[in-house]
């Protein structure tokens, strides 16, 4: 009963925050939380006991951020690195703390890498218990990691909720790599961190990044931000990340071909998708006649249903699909005739790399990593400023010739973001660190 009602409150977002300032009161205390076991699970994917020198901590694809760009970010990051030295072993670590379709949906993600050097190694902190410690369960999954002989962890798992994965902690017989994705939850904490609980969760996870050895910033933008919030001696290696690992579809820059404005988004305030309704509705009636927008990642039920309620309002309608798998998302790139992506502050903003990657020229925000990505200041606009975004639209929909040298510009920028490129700066910080012992 309890998990219905909670399922409810989260189709709609803005009950849901009021109840957990009421209910989630309680501060994160890592020596009174616990885990509860799930579901019993099969063993037959554990690998064998053998020599694994690098390790990934891949707990957030086992959550719903294995749909999200964090999700993407670390399934193509595996699948790089192994491919830049397929002679090595590397162990990939799953843990039993989700519940079965996830821990499945995760086993499947790895398996389709079809990597024959990647192993995947799965911990279960129960054994006969339905409940074990977090402290415990830290200690416990040490000892597992250690039975491997890892020379290095990879954590891409940083920021999940704690209550669903068991952070890879510091040890003096292994290197951990922590990755940096963005600091979104703490400047925008009046909106994402609304209970003590994920204040003081939130808090710890990056206590425990900062122990890493050395940490792995997706962007310069993610790096500046702990330099400025965090810390600002951490040492720190940008290693960006890339668009598609691989595409099934031909890209084509053909714009007789593409009709349409994207946008990869989500229902939090930070990426701005009211401004950009507000700047759809500005355009001229017969560009919004031939370019319906198109906005994805809103997964909420009540958060869609407001947008449409707010585009209707306006006098505009709008496509709002909701969550898109793979294949649909890489057929909405090479179809639409504009990414835009009016967020005030991104990790990386991997929609604009996957859309070059896809023949698609990308408009955002100046001032956020989409600023270091995209440069050309015509593609970029105030995401405050409503008429700022609109303009930036409709230059970019009326001027074929500033299209077409947006989309050529994008084709070639694309080059310089390619997984072989982060997967040797990532392999560089192993070797660094390694050797420093």
């Amino acid at each position: 009963m309890l998990a219905k009602v909670s399922n409810l409150l989260k189709r709609f977002p803005t009950l849901w925050r009021i109840m957990v300032r009421i209910y989630g009161a309680q501060p994160f205390n890592p020596a009174k939380a616990k885990y509860q076991k799930k579901f019993g699970v099969d063993f037959n994917h554990k690998a064998e006991m053998q020599e694994l020198s690098v390790i990934f901590d891949a707990q957030c694809l086992q959550t719903p951020t294995r749909k999200r760009g964090i999700g993407r970010y670390s399934i193509s990051l595996i699948a790089a690195v192994c491919a830049e030295q397929p002679e090595k072993k590397f162990g990939v670590l799953l843990t039993t703390l989700t519940n079965r379709h996830d821990f499945e949906e995760a086993l499947n993600e790895l398996e389709v890498l079809n990597c024959p050097n990647l192993h995947v190694i799965i911990f279960d902190p129960f054994d006969n218990c339905e409940i074990v410690s977090f402290l415990q369960a830290q200690k416990d999954l040490e000892s597992f990691l250690l039975s491997f002989k890892p020379a290095v962890i990879i954590s891409l798992s940083s920021f999940e909720k704690l209550s669903c994965t068991i952070p890879i902690s510091y040890s003096n017989s292994y290197k951990r790599l922590g990755v940096l994705y963005d600091l979104i939850r703490l400047q925008y904490k009046n909106d994402l961190l609304v209970s003590n609980y994920q204040v003081t969760g939130y808090q710890w996870a990056l206590t425990n990044l900062h122990t890493s050895d050395s940490i792995l910033s997706i962007s310069h933008e993610s790096e500046a931000g702990w330099r400025s919030l965090v810390a600002k001696d951490s040492k720190i290696r940008v290693v960006y990340g890339a668009g598609y690992r691989k595409g099934t579809l031909k890209h084509s820059a053909l714009s007789v071909m593409r009709s349409g404005i994207l946008c990869v988004g989500a229902e939090q305030r930070h990426k701005n998708i009211a401004n950009l309704i507000k700047a759809y509705s500005l355009l001229d009636p017969s560009l919004r006649a031939s370019h319906e927008l198109t906005i994805l990642g809103i997964h909420a039920i009540g958060a869609r249903a407001k947008l449409k309620r707010f585009a209707k309002s306006l006098n505009i309608s709008i496509k709002l699909p909701g969550y898109v798998n793979n294949v649909e998302l890489e057929q909405l790139y090479s179809s639409n005739k504009l990414l835009v992506m009016p967020s005030l502050a991104e990790g990386l903003s991997m929609p604009i790399l996957e859309a070059w990657e896809m023949g698609l020229p990308a408009v955002g925000s100046a001032g956020t990593v989409a600023e270091e990505l995209i440069v050309d200041s015509d593609l970029l606009f105030d995401p405050n400023d409503v008429s700022s975004i609109a303009a930036t639209i409709q230059n970019m929909l009326n001027n074929e010739f500033a299209w077409q040298q947006a989309a050529k510009t994008a084709s070639e920028k694309v080059s310089h973001y390619s997984w072989k490129k982060t997967a040797k700066l990532v392999l560089e910080v192993v070797s660094e660190e390694t050797k420093s012992d």
